[in-house]
């Protein structure tokens, strides 16, 4: 789903711990050969575990800051200029407080060149405390990600399905869930 050309291909992998789901994502996604092979295709894959962020903002900071050194490293200069300037407007960029609209404009000029974006995001239940103060965080994600036009997917491993996290950390209801096909995996002999 994720890796075929489709608009619209989020994922999510559901399932008590040791149940292999970050071994699939690193099989499937995040090794070095895999994440080249992809490249070649232009797919730009992210590891963005919410193990190692601390707040909303480096979510999607990440996911600009990675996708922008991939890029940076394997396109000529000159096609740059609109990329680097959609970088630029980012800096000091906070989920709180600004819109979601200079991240759009980023992901609209790495779709100029090309590129999809794939942002893996493991340990997902760490959401419901980290968007505790960002309740909101959940819908630029959606936005992000249901829009064609942004020509990014999110592939998530959590303990907790989705709707159970978003709901915990909106305190109410959340379409974010409705944008992914959710596959469970329980252990296995």
């Amino acid at each position: 789903r994720v890796l075929d050309n489709q608009a619209s291909g989020s994922f999510a992998l559901t399932g008590m711990q040791r149940t292999g789901k970050s071994s699939i994502l690193h099989h499937m996604l995040l090794s070095e050969e895999r994440k080249a092979e992809l490249l070649k295709e232009k797919k730009i894959v992210v590891d963005n575990s919410l193990s190692g962020v601390s707040c909303a903002d480096d979510i999607f900071m990440n996911m600009v800051r990675k996708s922008y050194r991939v890029i940076k490293k394997n396109e000529p200069a000159e096609n740059l200029e609109d990329l680097n300037e959609a970088y630029e407007d980012l800096m000091g960029w906070c989920a709180k407080k600004d819109s979601l609209f200079e991240i759009q404009v980023y992901l609209e000029e790495m779709v100029a060149l090309g590129y999809k974006l794939i942002v893996v995001m493991d340990e997902f239940d760490n959401a419901i405390s980290l968007f505790e103060d960002c309740p909101h965080c959940f819908n630029y994600l959606r936005e992000i990600a249901y829009k064609p036009q942004y020509r990014t997917d999110y592939v998530i491993a959590s303990r907790r399905v989705l709707s159970e996290i978003s709901n915990m950390a909106t305190k109410g209801v959340s379409p974010f869930p409705n944008i992914f096909v959710c596959e469970f995996l329980g252990p296995y002999n």
